[in-house]
């Protein structure tokens, strides 16, 4: 299933806005220009990239899309894959690390976060809603989705991606190997303990297996718009 623009980008603000668990009491929020303009970017980046592309043989890996923009006056429309990568970026983004880096960096790890992805996808039902995002701000926030595969342990589930110690320069660089990726909260304690105490402070932790849950529930829940100058 494909979504336009603005159920992309009104997702991706919910998302990014405020505290994971009330992100489903966003849905009326008016969406920032500057946020619009951030996600914009990431785009663009992208798209540059494929105009560059289509002058040679060798295809770029593309994240933000599910096939090729069309050309002026085609609508462009996106998938919850893409909006996950594209969340992926910009809480790298907000971690520090400049655009460039974070799209670079999210490009490499596709073929890992896309399969992530697609499992996580097919364990977690998201039909109606979840604790993920339709608990009160007095509930405590769940470890876990609220819908699992009964034959699936949580740990099998739970992945995490962690970046350890980074300069975050224009300059500095981000390579696939610097960043793990963790199953369970099993082999995460242990990864934390080992970079206790000298190492974790910059550390950077994403917990995937929510996100996952968040982009697929929320972007089916804005309405899409008729095409606009915002839109």
């Amino acid at each position: 299933m494909t979504y336009k623009a603005n159920q992309l980008v009104s997702a991706l603000y919910a998302i990014h806005s405020g505290p994971g668990r009330t992100a489903g009491k966003r849905l009326e929020v008016e969406v920032p220009k500057a946020f619009r303009a951030r996600i914009k970017h990431l785009l663009n980046i992208e798209r540059a990239r494929m105009e560059v592309s289509s002058h040679h043989t060798l295809e770029p890996t593309i994240i933000f899309h599910d096939e090729r923009p069309r050309g002026k006056g085609n609508e462009v429309r996106y998938s919850a894959r893409n909006a996950f990568a594209l969340s992926v970026c910009v809480h790298l983004i907000d971690a520090g690390f400049p655009q460039l880096t974070a799209y670079e960096a999210v490009t490499a790890l596709w073929l890992r976060l896309q399969k992530e992805y697609e499992h996580i996808s097919a364990a977690v039902q998201t039909e109606g809603g979840t604790t993920f995002t339709s608990v009160s701000d007095d509930q405590a926030f769940p470890k876990k989705p609220a819908r699992r595969d009964p034959d699936i342990k949580p740990a099998d589930t739970t992945v995490f991606l962690l970046l350890p110690q980074l300069p975050r320069t224009p300059s500095s660089a981000l390579t696939a190997d610097e960043i793990e990726f963790i199953g369970g909260t099993q082999e995460l304690t242990s990864r934390l303990s080992q970079l206790m105490p000298h190492e974790i402070h910059g550390t950077y932790l994403l917990e995937l297996s929510g996100l996952i849950t968040r982009v697929n529930e929320l972007i089916a829940k804005f309405p899409p718009k008729r095409r606009g100058p915002n839109n």
